[in-house]
């Protein structure tokens, strides 16, 4: 002890645990987003908690911290199961920064959590999403009922009706420069991938066809299945239909490129997949559906924009409905005649 206080390494002894002091450093992390406080209380609580919260501050040792992390590796998860690896890394992340602070407040001369490294992943048996599965999924949302990009991304099951027979659009996502103010008062700008309102505001009820029904069972069953091998890594709460690897949102802007490349993989022809929006509108108006109906679908503003922006139809239309004229005029003269 006279050495430490020679060389200034000194501490008072901090009889503080683990969990509580985890549950105090969170409580005063307002800064966090919403969704990550909630996800690192959740870690906190059911996974680090439970095996070390009852050591003393001052006795963690990295060596201490190595062996949680191969546990929560080996037996972390749900009923006794692995906990996936992004899940192992967000423990670590979480006591990296809370034990920065214990050494910025003097209880501690260095950070355990620092020199800790993780273990190299188990090997978890994870359910892939069937990747034909999915584009032909997407390709139904968007090219049969005519959802656009976002509003696919931002679809929960919730929204979908338990028979599968219709689904409601209410809400879409989007990617946005969110600024936070630190606790020391500092700025800083962080780029996020959030829920917003469909782009005219409005929420509208869509009829699902047979093979869009079917798409949507056939993708939550492999869903569910890979969410039960994930375990608490998994969004869950986010309900998402169209989720990444881990049930978390899918941003827009990277959504895309990557659809194109499954869509190519699986064998599919490369086009934008907003052109399946508008074959959706194509082929309704080419099938005689109501503008109205049309409109309300693709979620336009109104019959008269649906109307102007597919014009290209329109010739189709004017021949298959001079087809029809012809037709009954013909039926009409000859049931006349008889």
């Amino acid at each position: 002890m006279i050495r430490d206080v020679r060389n200034g390494t000194y501490r008072q002894p901090n009889r503080t645990t683990v969990a509580a002091f985890l549950e105090s450093y969170l409580n005063k992390r307002t800064d966090l987003a919403g969704q990550t406080l909630k996800r690192y209380r959740s870690l906190a609580r059911n996974q680090i908690a439970p095996r070390i919260g009852a050591v003393p501050l001052r006795k963690v040792t990295f060596e201490i911290l190595e062996d949680l992390y191969e546990t929560l590796s080996r037996e972390g998860g749900v009923a006794g199961g692995p906990l996936s690896s992004s899940s192992v890394r967000q423990c670590h992340k979480l006591l990296r920064r809370a034990f920065r602070k214990t050494v910025r407040k003097k209880w501690l001369a260095a950070s355990p959590a620092a020199e800790a490294e993780q273990p190299k992943p188990h090997r978890v048996e994870v359910v892939a999403l069937d990747r034909d599965g999915l584009v032909r999924l997407l390709a139904a949302l968007e090219g049969i009922c005519g959802l656009r990009r976002g509003e696919v991304l931002a679809l929960r099951w919730a929204d979908v009706a338990a028979d599968y027979s219709r689904l409601t659009v209410n809400q879409s996502v989007e990617v946005a420069d969110v600024e936070r103010l630190s606790k020391a008062g500092e700025r800083t700008v962080r780029r996020v991938v959030q829920s917003k309102d469909t782009k005219n505001e409005k929420s509208r009820s869509v009829v699902l066809a047979a093979v869009v029904a079917d798409a949507l069972r056939r993708h939550r069953a492999l869903q569910a299945q890979r969410r039960l091998a994930i375990g608490p890594g998994y969004r869950a709460d986010l309900d998402l239909v169209v989720a990444d690897e881990d049930g978390e949102w899918w941003n827009p802007e990277s959504f895309t490129p990557r659809f194109k490349k499954a869509a190519r993989e699986a064998g599919f022809p490369t086009v934008s997949f907003h052109t399946l929006r508008h074959t959706a509108a194509s082929v309704m108006m080419v099938l005689g559906i109501a503008p109205k109906v049309v409109q309300e679908t693709l979620g336009h503003y109104s019959a008269a924009f649906t109307l102007d922006r597919y014009s290209h139809v329109a010739p189709t239309l004017q021949t298959e409905a001079a087809g029809l004229m012809d037709r009954a005029m013909r039926e009409g003269s000859g049931h006349r005649q008889a």
